[in-house]
């Protein structure tokens, strides 16, 4: 396969939702790599801190198996660095990320038209949601 897929999040809590996003880009991916949003970003888009803070979000998601590497996402808004530094085959998207998956697939066709990128199915997001637990 020789794939790796990047994921972006805020992984306020690991639950059954998360690890459906796992299990479905371990079938089309065989490296994955998750970026968590940094503290800032998460009360800038959310408008509320999370949860848990960006290091434990962090292991959290690392203890997570079907995980390969986790790092901390961009500290900008929109600069992306994160993907310039992984440099993934293919980037995947939660049900609910439209918002950055029109952004960054804008920004892929000016700064890295060969990486993909791909809708992950939602999985029971009335139950499964990180704001519904």
């Amino acid at each position: 396969m020789s794939a790796s897929m990047l994921l972006f999040g805020v992984f306020d809590g690991i639950h059954d939702g998360h690890r459906s996003l796992f299990q479905q880009a371990r079938k089309m991916a065989d490296h994955i790599v998750v970026a968590v949003a940094p503290d800032g970003i998460v009360e800038h888009l959310k408008r509320h801190k999370p949860t848990f803070g960006l290091e434990e979000r962090m292991r959290m998601v690392g203890e997570c198996s079907l995980v390969d590497e986790v790092l901390s996402g961009d500290t900008r808004l929109q600069s992306y660095d994160v993907v310039r530094m992984v440099q993934p085959t293919l980037i995947g998207f939660g049900y609910d990320q439209g918002e950055l998956a029109e952004d960054l697939r804008s920004w892929l066709q000016k700064n890295a038209p060969h990486i993909e990128t791909v809708k992950l199915q939602a999985f029971e997001p009335h139950i499964h949601k990180s704001s519904l637990l």
